[in-house]
């Protein structure tokens, strides 16, 4: 029975909450015509999902639906800047705006979930070019005097994480600076917030250096998230959207899916 609605939910989210491009959507497209009086297209013309998270949000539902990797390689093939790996757009060629750090994330765990190459070419892109990622410029030298351009360059925590999701050691004060942003998030309440350190120890739980972390983090987000993931998760997305929907089945022995 909860095999069975688990891929009623998983159907459900392939047909009305993935665009053409394959990106994940916040609404169902009804509700993204009706807010913005049209769908949203990205550079090569394809409808697309109509927020700035799509692939972070698709990385959620992945975790959760443990399903194949189906289109991730070509989804986050068709992220990259001019055919530069490790360097992507929100978008398929869409230099509309600022790629960040959370986007980076999801396709590091995913690379890390599918045993895909993403999270090596990201590493390797970064340390290029001292970290600094700017997929609307990108062949535009660092400006030290811009604020901008800081805003493009990777905390030693996030570098942590793209070298352990690629299986290499992140080095030491790199996982120190990410144990560090991980206990800081543990005191945190934000659903989002909460959400984006989650798709990280869904990963970095598997690797011995940064489990006890993970395990404390999980002990002290149980004071404020009784129930697990399903409650931040469904704070931000709504109990309607597939990911709320596929958190609230995890039992209460694994309740932040790890």
């Amino acid at each position: 029975m909860l095999l069975n609605q688990k891929q009623l939910i998983i159907d459900e989210f392939w047909a009305d909450w993935v665009a053409e491009d394959g990106l994940a959507r916040l609404w169902p497209k009804e509700r993204e015509i009706a807010a913005y009086g049209r769908q949203f297209r990205n550079g090569r013309g394809q409808v697309s999902a109509y927020n700035a998270n799509a692939i972070l949000f698709l990385a959620y539902f992945m975790i959760l639906a443990k399903s194949p990797k189906g289109r991730i390689e070509e989804v986050i093939s068709s992220l990259e800047v001019d055919g530069i790996k490790g360097l992507y757009h929100r978008w398929p060629s869409s230099p509309y705006e600022h790629e960040r750090h959370d986007n980076y994330a999801a396709i590091a765990v995913l690379s890390a979930l599918y045993g895909l190459p993403f999270a090596k070419d990201i590493v390797e892109y970064g340390e290029k070019h001292f970290w600094y990622f700017n997929n609307i410029e990108p062949y535009r030298k660092f400006n030290i005097m811009s604020e901008d351009d800081w805003a493009q360059v990777r905390q030693p925590g996030e570098i942590a994480l793209y070298r352990a999701c690629m299986g290499k050691f992140p080095g030491i004060f790199t996982s120190i600076w990410l144990c560090g942003g991980i206990l800081v998030n543990a005191f945190n309440a934000d659903p989002g917030k909460t959400n984006l350190s989650w798709i990280r120890c869904t990963i970095l739980h598997k690797r011995p250096l940064f489990r006890p972390i993970v395990k404390l983090w999980a002990f002290i987000k149980g004071f404020r998230f009784k129930g697990g993931i399903k409650e931040p998760l469904e704070l931000y997305f709504t109990k309607e959207h597939p990911i709320a929907k596929l958190a609230a089945l995890l039992p209460d022995t694994n309740k932040w899916s790890f």
